[in-house]
């Protein structure tokens, strides 16, 4: 793939009724900008972007300039352990999709910057214009693609905006992604838009349980995992998490009776 030249999405440009276009055509190789504090990102293998180093700036600025508000942010999605050229392919389908379905309609809410793919999530990079038009408008074309999708930005990427889950989306296997990312916020968004039925079933639930573990909200975890208990007392996954909870709750006893009975479950295996 041209470094240079995405699918025909080669620039930004923004245009007011002066008839003044700001645009850039120079995609740089993407390189994570969360690296330092948040997993978002550092998984990245491959990609071009123009929100790389000083040029994010540079897009702001512009944009800024000619009256616009701009909002330089991802949208990320699981890649559920998908080959990394097959997860590119992807999110050149997805991101030339929201160019076309979006932005094409209206230059008031958007532009595509770029795309990569990671070991664990699919990113597409975006400015946008107007949040509430492309909010109104992502759920209806992001749901035809077997994803969750979530939106976030750069300066706030540990709260993301949950957008939709796709039709025929395997929703354990996108938690899983979300959880080695450390993306705990994201799966709790997830699985709250979930229905309560589907929402309520072990596997997402105790997924459930691993988010809040992750955020520190250990009490509220075991009141989750507790209410687990008849599917999840043999369950070693079930069983590290309220060993978690427990001793960081200080219930030190509760715990060690835990970590004998995980020893001993594998052992057996």
């Amino acid at each position: 793939m041209n470094e240079n030249k995405i699918s025909g999405i080669t620039r930004i440009k923004k245009e007011k009724k002066s008839g003044s276009i700001c645009q850039f055509d120079r995609y740089v190789p993407y390189t994570p900008i969360h690296e330092e504090k948040y997993g978002l990102g550092t998984d990245v293998t491959k990609g071009v972007t123009l929100l790389h180093d000083g040029r994010f700036d540079d897009v702001r600025s512009c944009v800024n300039r000619k009256g616009f508000k701009a909002m330089p942010r991802f949208i990320f999605f699981a890649s559920c352990d998908k080959d990394q050229d097959a997860l590119m392919e992807e999110c050149r389908t997805i991101a030339e999709t929201i160019e076309n379905k979006i932005f094409g309609n209206d230059d008031d809410v958007g532009v595509v910057t770029g795309y990569a793919a990671g070991t664990n999530c699919g990113y597409i990079d975006l400015v946008i214009f107007d949040k509430d038009l492309f909010l109104d408008a992502a759920e209806d074309v992001l749901s035809r693609f077997s994803h969750a999708f979530l939106l976030t930005d750069s300066e706030l990427p540990e709260h993301p905006v949950y957008l939709c889950t796709g039709k025929d989306t395997d929703v354990v296997r996108e938690l899983d992604s979300l959880r080695r990312m450390d993306a705990f916020d994201a799966m709790l968004s997830v699985i709250e838009d979930l229905d309560p039925a589907e929402a309520g079933r072990y596997d997402i639930a105790v997924r459930g349980a691993a988010a809040l573990n992750g955020l520190g909200e250990f009490n509220t975890s075991l009141d989750l995992l507790y209410s687990l208990i008849d599917k999840g007392k043999n369950d070693i996954f079930w069983i590290s998490l309220s060993e978690t909870a427990l001793e960081f709750e200080k219930r030190l006893k509760d715990a060690c009776e835990l970590f004998v009975k995980c020893g001993v479950l594998c052992g057996d295996e």
